[in-house]
């Protein structure tokens, strides 16, 4: 993606943020910039995020993630083939909130991010999930501490995140 699309995407985003009451950091927009991070010298829970294309189709698909007190953040682009899923490891640290955007197909969707640190078992979180429906929509939601679907769905590959950057 070209510096002048991705900076367009990233205003499109903030734009929609702040709608939702976040506002997005603009210092990270190479498309490399972050592949995901690792929160070695983080306590507490650190939950991840899961892109799955449950469609036929190979898809592509911009993620935007940024917590609004920092500029840490990823912005990538990813070509997911059909029936996949990736995670990115360790982004949301408990407590925390992040403005989230993803384009797909022509579509923005914004959303706020809420790491929640009311979970009570370890094996609990509130991770992250942007879900290329079968009908080839997109869905961006949370799981809530006492669910557990995203990462493990029969019928999908998953596989490590930074395989399907471009």
């Amino acid at each position: 993606m070209d510096m002048n699309r991705r900076k367009a995407l990233t205003k499109a985003i903030t734009v929609c943020s702040i709608t939702f009451g976040g506002c997005l950091s603009e210092s990270s927009t190479d498309s490399h910039a972050d592949h995901g991070s690792t929160r070695e010298s983080q306590e507490g829970r650190v939950d991840s995020v899961f892109i799955e294309n449950l469609s036929d189709t190979k898809v592509k698909v911009v993620v935007i993630i940024h917590n609004g007190d920092d500029d840490e953040g990823i912005s990538n682009q990813y070509k997911i083939p059909e029936r996949t899923g990736v995670e990115i490891p360790e982004v949301g640290i408990e407590g925390e909130r992040y403005n989230v955007g993803v384009q797909y197909d022509r579509n923005l969707e914004a959303y706020e991010w809420s790491v929640q640190n009311s979970c009570i078992h370890e094996s609990q979180s509130t991770e992250l999930s942007i879900r290329i429906n079968e009908d080839e929509t997109l869905t961006v939601f949370a799981e809530g501490c006492d669910e557990k679907s995203t990462g493990i769905r029969a019928g999908i590959d998953y596989a490590d995140h930074e395989k399907y950057i471009i």
